[in-house]
């Protein structure tokens, strides 16, 4: 054992006689490798930080401006929100009947990245005539009962008055969703960055007796 250890001793004795006549210079290769180390921590605290700010200020743009309501050229109900940046965590918490329908969906071994939520309601102007139908039993007249008719693309509407409505109602949707990002400039008003500045949702409902009334736009982080 005191043979390793002079062994050890004898070792640093030499290298510092080496070094010896360099001390100054060590020492400043020393800090100027710390302070490398120190300023590219700083930096990426700094990125982190702004990350985080820009993320807080797009959430509470989100919140603030809620869902947007507006017309396409061609009179669709369409309607935007931006994006909301929230935790798996947090989804859940505030989700709870949300993330119980998403865990039936065939997501294994996928990660959770963006999850939509659309809410909306149909209201369709309505003047059917009433019509007197015959109802045949074994090719003998039994009655006649009142019946409605009414259908286009977008609904269907069948049945028979009697006292009150009995028949069935129909209705088809179809959603167009598209999701667009906004830049951030360099200086804020030259040249276009890849940082991004936004996301924006838009949704637009083909049924012209539809509207979208709520949109949720979130980012799982």
């Amino acid at each position: 054992m005191g043979t390793i250890l002079n062994i050890i001793l004898s070792f640093f004795k030499i290298l510092w006689g080496k070094i010896k006549g360099y001390r100054i210079y060590s020492i400043l290769a020393i800090i100027i490798v710390i302070m490398c180390v120190y300023m590219c921590s700083m930096s990426n605290h700094i990125r982190t930080l702004k990350n985080e700010q820009s993320k807080y200020k797009n959430n509470e743009i989100a919140l603030l401006e809620n869902t947007k309501e507006y017309k396409t050229k061609d009179s669709l109900n369409a309607a935007s929100v931006y994006e909301l940046q929230m935790s798996l965590v947090a989804y859940k918490k505030y989700h709870a009947d949300d993330m119980d329908k998403i865990k039936n969906l065939e997501l294994q071994n996928r990660k959770l990245e963006n999850i939509i939520t659309v809410n909306g309601k149909v209201k369709i102007p309505i003047n059917i005539p009433v019509k007197d139908s015959i109802v045949y039993v074994d090719k003998i007249i039994r009655d006649t009962v009142k019946t409605i008719k009414c259908s286009n693309e977008w609904y269907n509407i069948d049945g028979i008055v009697d006292k009150s409505f009995k028949g069935t109602i129909g209705f088809k949707e179809k959603l167009g969703i598209t999701i667009s990002v906004k830049y951030k400039r360099f200086l804020g008003f030259l040249w276009y960055t890849s940082k991004v500045k936004d996301k924006k949702c838009d949704v637009v409902n083909f049924n012209p007796y539809g509207e979208v009334t709520k949109i949720e736009y979130v980012t799982i982080k």
